[in-house]
């Protein structure tokens, strides 16, 4: 990273340097760039993910909190068709973590992967126990907050300054 000093958002040299993304080197200095519960939702989020496979896998979830059919071999294989999508979601998440912890510019796309692949675990979950006609107050729950969280925080995100008019970061 060239050290170099570039402007920040009030005109004053950035701490940050010349990171290659000159309006995400803006965000980091804003108070907006991270809204404040955003990262601990989504560490909540990518390390729930991560253990609920855990538990999954190791067969340690209680049946009472099983969903209807759980035993069912085709709803084993519907539940575990959503493991590769929601390990991406804990990946770019912890990535999206990893680099605001460092003041990278590059939090912003992992973050906004992170969050459109969140909100779209949820909606998928839901699209199918609506059509299985399933509405198991606890996995609604969890599935409409998958979509709830990620469908605000991207709204804000859209709107930063950071995203050019073709929706890339500016170089």
């Amino acid at each position: 990273m060239n050290r170099s000093i570039v402007g920040n958002k009030q005109g004053g040299p950035s701490v940050y340097g010349d990171c290659g993304y000159t309006r995400a080197c803006r965000l980091m200095e804003s108070e907006t760039a991270f809204p404040a519960p955003l990262p601990a939702l989504m560490a909540f989020t990518d390390f729930a993910f991560i253990i609920y496979w855990v538990l999954v896998i190791s067969s340690a979830i209680p049946d009472e909190y099983l969903f209807k059919d759980y035993k069912n071999p085709l709803m084993v294989d519907w539940n575990y068709s959503f493991l590769p999508l929601d390990l991406l979601v804990s990946i770019t998440g912890l990535q999206a973590l990893r680099f605001w912890a460092r003041r990278s510019p590059d939090w912003l796309p992992w973050c906004f992967a992170s969050l459109i692949l969140t909100f779209c675990s949820g909606l998928q979950a839901l699209a199918f126990w609506a059509v299985h006609a399933d509405y198991d107050p606890l996995w609604w729950g969890a599935n409409l907050f998958l979509m709830i969280y990620p469908g605000y925080f991207l709204s804000i995100l859209l709107k930063l300054d950071a995203w050019n008019g073709s929706g890339f970061l500016e170089k």
